[in-house]
């Protein structure tokens, strides 16, 4: 971990019945020295008990209103709140279901981060790699999900992930929080994120089937490539169709990129 034990690094997640992940995000965040900010949505699982479980970790949280659906624009500008009441150096912007990881091979993400500010940079990208149960015979959770080994790159655009900022930028709510505003140093090389959608088809289809979004995140087109996950034959893609990594893997298959996830290919 850090040296300098005066840096810190705080990840802020908004979460509604997250509990499923919560876990795991919290032993990342112990193992890469990063501290969580948690805005919960007004879960209804045990998600509560797991961030008085986890507050060496956890060194804030919050409730926010649900108002019957999933409302993207409320969330950020509630992260964004939370974000100028914290004392920290740099501000990640993540999802429960999202871990991210520096682009040098075992440094922990505390010092990946001084790294890039010592160099000058202020911002961080990071490369998108959708994994997917594809492994048949097993059932997925909070032990075992890092032997999920299918996978593909999601790059629908270029430097589309700025997720990692020094506090003194801000989360641009206009982008659905996947960019910065401010004087921008963006670090030239893009790190990574594994991104772990589901435990298997009934997860999908629990976690979407009857998600509703809000007026203003429709307006915005926030989520127009998520409303065919509320099909019932939603299908995963074969192995054909996938990369596959192992556990000793770091760096990842960049080749053949998709523009658009699974559920849309053709």
């Amino acid at each position: 971990m850090s040296s300098n034990k005066k840096f810190k690094v705080t990840a802020v997640v908004a979460i509604r019945n997250g509990s499923f992940y919560f876990p795991r995000l919290c032993k990342h965040a112990r193992d890469n020295g990063i501290l969580l900010a948690v805005i919960d949505n007004d879960s209804e699982d045990n998600l509560q008990d797991l961030i008085v479980e986890n507050s060496d970790v956890v060194i804030k949280s919050e409730r926010l209103k649900y108002d019957g659906y999933f409302d993207l624009v409320k969330q950020l500008e509630a992260k964004e709140r939370m974000i100028q009441t914290l004392t920290t150096d740099w501000v990640i912007h993540l999802d429960v279901d999202e871990l991210l990881f520096s682009d040098t091979h075992k440094e922990p993400l505390v010092d990946a981060l001084l790294r890039v500010q010592n160099a000058g940079f202020n911002a961080i990208n990071f490369d998108e790699f959708v994994f997917l149960p594809i492994e048949r015979i097993k059932r997925f959770h909070s032990e075992n999900y890092d032997t999920m080994n299918w996978y593909y790159f999601f790059e629908p655009r270029q430097n589309r992930l700025v997720r990692a900022f020094r506090k003194n930028l801000r989360t641009q709510i206009t982008s659905g929080g996947h960019n910065v505003e401010g004087e921008v140093k963006l670090y030239p090389n893009n790190m990574i994120m594994r991104h772990y959608m589901f435990e298997n088809r009934k997860h999908a289809k629990k976690k979407y089937r009857f998600r509703q979004y809000s007026i203003q995140d429709i307006e915005n087109k926030f989520h127009g490539n998520r409303t065919p996950l509320q099909n019932n034959k939603l299908a995963f893609p074969t192995k054909k169709s996938l990369k596959r990594s192992a556990l000793s893997d770091w760096s990842l298959d960049k080749s053949d990129p998709k523009k658009n996830h699974f559920w849309q290919w053709s």
